[in-house]
């Protein structure tokens, strides 16, 4: 009998364990792949969905990063000034604003022009000293707007004014004129002074004598009457004879003790201009040492780095504003009108707060009320006009 292996079936040859695992490898790839090419055709129209949206969503994305950038950059030339041959100031404002009105400070360009650019590196600290410092150029020339014949008109009399009759000195708007100034002259009391809160219908909630009195002999001398010619040289003597009774040996002309009143600067500014004109018109050497101790007060009390005035004499950490300030450089341009002197630094440094004051520091066009104040709509035509008025004065 043989044995079973030979009486039994036979049996296929089985496949190797090698060919077995290949096996089984590519069928797991030829199945990825297929997986692999419908991804790629479900991801490949899903793009060709969302091209047009994403053009459109990187269209307005660009838009807006652009718009954010020119704010960006508008504020920045806006408020930001760099520092020269200077320090940063940081000030407190809280003596001359109204809480809840109270901006906060920025950096300042700070440039003292009382000293020549030699004087301020010396006096900077060491390590805030340019490692090559700029040979020294001196102080930059001021081109002042000339005076000789600024009052030349109200030295003429009637007869001689020039043009076709209709001016202030002839025609319809004479008798208005007229009328106005003596309105003016009855209201004056009997001591000199003029009175801003008087029996007026509109009679406002501001005190000063000083102010109402310079104003009134404002009007008067701009008609070129004065103390001594004219038809009012009567009022026009009491009223500078009024101004000169209170004067402090300081120079300053306001009528109130009080510091930090708002009409002290825009007052004492005004009665420097009336002492200043009526010397300028009349020579009368009387009036000439009161209208130059004014014009010191106004020199001392500008603060001696940035340049500006405002409701009390500042120090170096003090901000002025244009509207004050505007005053006090038209109270030295009367001065240069009646031959007394003025230090050129007032100038100079005057000149950095107009800077100062500049909406934008490329562009002299627009002026705002302070420096560290932001820029209001509501103040810029007047604050423009007053800042044009003092660049024309300093040239």
């Amino acid at each position: 009998m043989s044995n079973s292996s030979e009486s039994g079936p036979s049996k296929p040859n089985l496949p190797t364990k090698k060919r077995r695992r290949r096996k089984r490898r590519s069928k797991a790839v030829a199945l990825i792949r297929s997986y692999d090419q419908a991804d790629w055709n479900r991801a490949s129209r899903e793009l060709r969905k969302s091209i047009p949206g994403l053009s459109v969503s990187l269209a307005v994305h660009v838009i807006i990063l652009l718009i954010m950038g020119w704010f960006v950059i508008r504020n920045h030339n806006d408020r930001f000034a760099p520092l020269e041959l200077g320090w940063s100031t940081v000030v407190d404002s809280s003596d001359d604003e109204p809480a809840g009105n109270i901006a906060q400070p920025i950096v300042i360009p700070s440039v003292s022009m009382n000293k020549n650019p030699e004087q301020v590196r010396a006096t900077l600290p060491e390590e805030a000293k340019p490692d090559q410092p700029p040979e020294p150029q001196g102080q930059p020339a001021l081109n002042l707007g000339d005076v000789s014949n600024a009052l030349r008109l109200r030295k003429q009399k009637p007869d001689q004014q020039e043009g076709d009759g209709t001016g202030a000195k002839k025609g319809t708007g004479r008798k208005a004129i007229a009328n106005a100034l003596k309105w003016i002259a009855k209201q004056q009391e009997t001591d000199g002074r003029w009175r801003l809160n008087g029996d007026y219908a509109d009679a406002g909630t501001i005190e000063t004598d000083t102010g109402a009195t310079a104003l009134a002999l404002l009007a008067l001398l701009g008609d070129g009457q004065t103390h001594l010619t004219g038809d009012y040289q009567t009022e026009v003597k009491k009223g500078l004879d009024w101004l000169r009774g209170i004067q402090r040996e300081n120079g300053d002309f306001f009528d109130i003790l009080e510091q930090g009143r708002e009409a002290h600067f825009y007052s004492h500014s005004q009665a420097t201009i009336a002492f200043c004109e009526a010397l300028a018109l009349t020579g009368d050497d009387s009036l000439r040492q009161p209208a130059e101790r004014a014009v010191r007060f106004l020199e001392q009390s500008q603060n001696p780095v940035l340049g500006g005035w405002k409701y009390r004499p500042l120090n170096d950490d003090g901000i002025g504003d244009l509207s004050v300030t505007g005053w006090a450089l038209m109270a030295l341009h009367s001065a240069r009108m009646a031959e007394i002197e003025v230090e050129l630094n007032t100038f100079f440094i005057a000149e950095q707060f107009l800077n100062s004051v500049q909406e934008q520091r490329s562009s002299a066009a627009f002026y705002k009320y302070r420096p560290d104040f932001p820029i209001a709509e509501a103040q810029r035509h007047p604050m423009t006009a007053e800042g044009l008025l003092c660049r024309q004065w300093l040239g």
